[in-house]
C-alpha cells in the first residue's frame, strides 16, 4: 500500500468518486488538504469569498449536474457559515458533501476555545444532515469519504458532513483507496402490485399526473412523458420538478399548488391522481390546492411519503423511473378508459393570467426563451411568475 497523507488520503478518495471540482476557502486546518491538490489539477478549485457561497455553490453544482457537490471550509465559524445551505440541501434532498476542516484531535469533544472551534459542530450538523462522520485517524479517511458518498446517494438523497482534524490531515500512513460503494437499487415493485395498479389506472377517465423532485432525482422524465401521452392525461409540476416535463409540451400544465399562484388550478374532474415522485406538499393548500376526497395513487422511494400530507388510496414503494419502466407495458396492454381531451385551451388561458399579471415581465421572458438555448438552465426568485 501506498504510503501518503491525510490530505492526499481525501484527494484520491474524492477522485475515486469522479469528483472534479470543489468549491471552498482555504485555512489554517485544511493546510494539508491543500498542500496535496498541487498534486491534483483533475480536481478544479473554485474559490470563494464567503464559505455559504461555497455551500450554495456546491448545491447548484449538484443541483444542475445531478451528481454531488463537494465543498470544503475550515471548522468552527467556517463550517457554521454553510449551514443555511446545507440545510437547504436536506430540505431539497440534494447531495452536497462538506469537508470541514477541525480542530486537533485531542481537542475534539472539549470546549477548549482553540481557534476556530465550535463546541458541539458535531452535533449542530447532525440535527441538520442526513450524515456526518469526524474521521479520528489518518487511516479511517478513504472510508469515511466511501461512507459519505454511500449515504448521501442511498435511497432518498441528502447532504454529508465530514470532519476532518489538522492532525488527521497532516498525518501519514500507508493507506488503500476503496472502490466505491454502491447504494443497493430498490426492489422492483411486485408484479401483482403493478397489475392491479395497471388495471385501476386503466379505468380512469380523466387521470391527473403531479411529478414531483422524486421524479427529476430518479431520472424519469422520458417516462413521465410516455405515460402522460399514453392516458392524455396533465401534468402539474411543483417549482423544484419544472423541467421533467417541457413547459411546451401540449400536457405540461405548469407549476402549480400553494406557490402556484397565478398558474393552473387542477382539473376539477380527475377522477384519478398520479403522485410520482411527490409527498404532495406544495399541493395541499392554497387557492390552486388539490381538491379534497381524490382518489390518489403514490409511487416514491420513500416509505415515510405515503400519506404524510394528503390520504393516498394505494402507495406504491420503489425507485420511480423502473416501476414506470415496469408499469407502462402492462398499461400498454390494456384498453384504457381515459378520453381524448385537448389541454391547450387551459394552457393559454393560463398564459393570458400570466401576460395580465406581468405585461412588462412575460414577454422579456419570452424574449429570452426565444434566444436562449433549450437546454439552458434558468432560475428565478420565488415569485409568481416563477411558475
Amino acid at each position: 500500500m501506498p504510503s501518503m497523507t491525510g490530505g492526499e488520503a481525501v484527494l484520491q478518495s474524492l477522485g475515486r468518486h469522479q469528483i472534479d471540482t470543489i468549491f471552498g476557502i482555504a485555512g489554517n486546518q485544511l493546510g494539508a488538504f491543500y498542500d496535496a491538490w498541487i498534486d491534483h489539477p483533475e480536481i478544479r478549485e473554485v474559490g470563494v469569498r464567503h464559505e455559504q457561497g461555497a455551500a450554495y455553490m456546491a448545491l447548484g453544482y449538484a443541483w444542475s449536474t445531478g451528481r454531488p457537490g463537494v465543498c470544503a471550509t475550515i471548522g468552527g465559524p467556517g463550517a457554521l457559515n454553510t449551514a443555511c445551505a446545507m440545510a437547504t440541501a436536506a430540505s431539497a434532498n440534494i447531495p452536497v458533501l462538506l469537508m470541514s476542516g477541525q480542530v486537533i484531535s485531542s481537542q475534539l469533544g472539549e470546549d477548549k476555545r482553540a481557534p476556530h472551534q465550535l463546541y458541539g459542530q458535531t452535533e449542530i450538523f447532525r440535527k441538520l444532515l442526513k450524515g456526518v462522520r469526524v474521521a479520528h485517524s489518518v487511516t479511517e479517511i478513504p472510508d469515511a469519504v466511501s461512507e459519505a458518498f454511500y449515504v448521501m446517494s442511498d435511497g432518498v438523497p441528502g447532504p454529508f458532513e465530514l470532519e476532518l482534524p489538522r492532525d488527521v490531515l497532516g498525518a501519514k500512513a500507508d493507506i488503500r483507496i476503496p472502490e466505491p460503494i454502491t447504494p443497493t437499487p430498490p426492489q422492483p415493485s411486485d408484479r401483482a402490485v403493478l397489475e392491479s395498479i395497471a388495471e385501476e389506472i386503466a379505468k380512469a377517465s380523466r387521470p391527473a399526473i403531479l411529478a414531483g423532485f422524486g421524479a427529476v432525482l430518479s431520472g424519469a422524465s422520458k417516462e413521465v412523458r410516455a405515460l402522460a401521452e399514453m392516458l392524455k392525461a396533465p401534468v402539474y409540476t411543483s417549482f423544484k420538478s419544472k423541467g421533467i416535463i417541457a413547459e411546451d409540451d401540449p400536457h405540461c400544465m405548469g407549476a402549480t399548488g400553494e406557490m402556484g399562484g397565478i398558474t393552473s388550478p387542477f382539473d376539477p374532474d380527475a377522477d384519478l391522481i398520479l403522485a410520482l415522485g411527490t409527498r404532495i406538499n406544495v399541493w395541499s393548500k392554497g387557492p390552486r390546492a388539490l381538491p379534497k376526497g381524490k382518489r390518489v395513487i403514490q409511487i416514491d422511494v420513500d416509505r415515510s411519503a405515503f400519506g404524510a400530507v394528503y390520504p393516498v388510496a394505494v402507495p406504491v414503494l420503489g425507485d420511480l423511473r423502473q416501476t414506470l419502466i415496469d408499469l407502462l407495458p402492462l398499461l400498454k396492454a390494456r384498453r384504457l378508459a381515459c378520453t381524448d381531451r385537448d389541454w391547450q385551451a387551459l394552457r393559454q388561458e393560463r398564459i393570458e393570467t400570466m401576460r395580465q399579471a406581468a405585461p412588462e415581465s412575460v414577454p422579456l421572458l419570452e424574449r429570452l426563451r426565444d434566444v436562449l438555448p433549450r437546454n439552458t438552465i434558468v432560475t428565478a426568485d420565488v415569485t409568481g411568475l416563477a411558475g
